[in-house]
């Protein structure tokens, strides 16, 4: 997550932004060259940056401290990489007023919307190379502990609305525990263990700043990120920054269905490009939209839904046609329902290497690679792998991947710890309080080890 090819330096003073192109949200963008009418202006003064940020600060809930590293990350914005800024500025219209509907609803800080263009340049489909995906970069495990699903056909990660509700859902769990809202960035950012971490190196000293040097390198840039985002964002005119047009899906209908419906075809009916419908619905992984899904809302462009209409019964027998049989098959060809198959995540061991990890779920490398978007063979210690395998296996399958069953908290009153489980993403997943959880098991701290066995009723 988040613009991990920018670092911060152990020496604050120092620190810059690099000087060339780099990957921020995903999106890998060059140099900006800057055309005579949208000329950069000379960076201001550090005085003139401290005094708007700290009046800035005062309509905002988060602190939006200036120090010589946020201003290198502005500095790096607003000068050197205006392109990106204005990249992120034509999708705010896209995103920001559902992001602002649900902030407001569920109580959170507004300018928690600079947080998804720091995780993701406002893109819905951004995939990091640990497995972070959406707007708000959740990674596998995490989404699932936040209710959100995934599945071979969609991935409510890429969801503009139920992701943001799950990142609020995150956002304030982790302002609960550590009380102070930069901290929870951190959090967001590197875990919730990693940053309990580095609080308690410094005495249990509940203040970002001063747990920054114990905090991962990653999440030094973090935090001072987002406020550069925050301050360039709300005094972009200052910069002569500003967006020559504006990202807009909000012109469509909704078509309720409960068929398959393949959108190349349904794109080819419409007279439209295909990449139209797929902006509309983000949620949905594959060019179609799966049989076993009821009452789906397929987004269609405002201005065709009008032929859609004339000849509906045509265009949807044509659309439910084409293709059902070949994505069955090419999603799940052991099952014939393509929604018997579940997932969960092998944490990479020292000396692990591909072969060996897909033997041991008796899956191809190929298939590894597709479902985890590898470039290579090469994998890093504690790096994140989603195996999918069928929802029903013989007893040894089940034994080496004890989190296969979809609903493992029905039948059972005992769970065994995962890689990655937090206690309170344990608690959410088997609908019982936190507090009820560590009473039944006799804990103190929120920290949990792998095969440890939970009472969870």
């Amino acid at each position: 997550m988040s613009l991990a090819a920018i670092h911060a330096q152990d020496d604050e003073k120092s620190l810059a932004p690099p000087e060339t192109g780099v990957a921020i949200g995903d999106n890998t963008v060059p140099e900006a060259t800057p055309l005579f009418f949208d000329e950069p202006v000379p960076m201001p003064d550090k005085d003139s940056i401290r005094i708007r940020l700290k009046k800035l600060s005062k309509t905002t809930q988060i602190p939006l401290t200036y120090n010589n590293t946020v201003y290198s990350f502005i500095s790096y914005f607003a000068v050197r990489n205006r392109e990106y800024s204005k990249m992120v500025m034509r999708r705010t219209e896209a995103y920001f007023p559902t992001f602002e509907r649900i902030l407001k609803e569920n109580g959170m800080p507004d300018e928690l919307k600079y947080l998804s263009i720091v995780e993701s340049g406002l893109n819905p489909r951004a995939r990091s190379r640990a497995g972070a995906v959406g707007l708000w970069q959740f990674v596998h495990a995490t989404g699932t502990s936040m209710n959100l699903k995934i599945d071979w056909y969609l991935d409510e990660r890429q969801d503009p609305e139920k992701s943001t509700l799950a990142a609020c859902k995150y956002l304030k769990y982790l302002y609960n525990r550590f009380g102070q809202w930069e901290l929870a960035l951190a959090a967001y950012n590197c875990g919730p263990t990693a940053t309990a971490r580095a609080v308690k190196a410094c005495r249990n000293k509940r203040d970002f700043w001063e747990v920054y040097y114990h905090l991962p390198r990653e999440t030094r840039s973090y935090v001072p990120q987002f406020i550069a985002v925050t301050y360039l964002m709300n005094h972009s005119k200052e910069h002569n920054l500003l967006a020559d047009y504006f990202e807009d899906y909000s012109d469509y209908h909704t078509l309720y269905t409960d068929q398959y419906v393949n959108l190349e075809v349904l794109a080819r009916q419409l007279e439209i490009c295909v990449e139209d419908i797929q902006k509309l619905n983000p949620v949905l992984t594959k060019s179609a939209v799966p049989a076993y899904l009821k009452n789906f809302p397929l987004r269609i462009p405002s201005s065709r839904y009008h032929v859609l209409m004339n000849n509906y019964c045509s265009i949807m027998d044509s659309c439910s046609k084409l293709g059902n049989d070949e994505l069955i098959t090419e999603v799940n060809p052991f099952s014939e329902k393509a929604s018997t198959r579940a997932s969960f995540t092998h944490i990479v061991r020292k000396g692990e290497i591909i072969g060996n990890i897909a033997s041991k779920y008796h899956i191809s490398v190929k298939e590894m690679m597709a479902w985890n978007n590898l470039s290579s063979n090469r994998l890093k210690y504690k790096q994140r792998l989603v195996i999918w395998k069928e929802g029903y296996q013989k007893n040894e399958d089940k034994r080496q991947i004890a989190r296969i069953e979809t609903k493992p908290f029905k039948s059972k009153k005992t769970y065994m710890v995962q890689s990655g489980d937090t206690l309170w993403g344990i608690s959410q997943k088997a609908d019982i309080p936190l507090s009820k959880l560590k009473k039944l098991n006799k804990l103190r701290g929120n920290e949990v080890k792998p095969g440890q066995k939970l009472l969870i009723g």
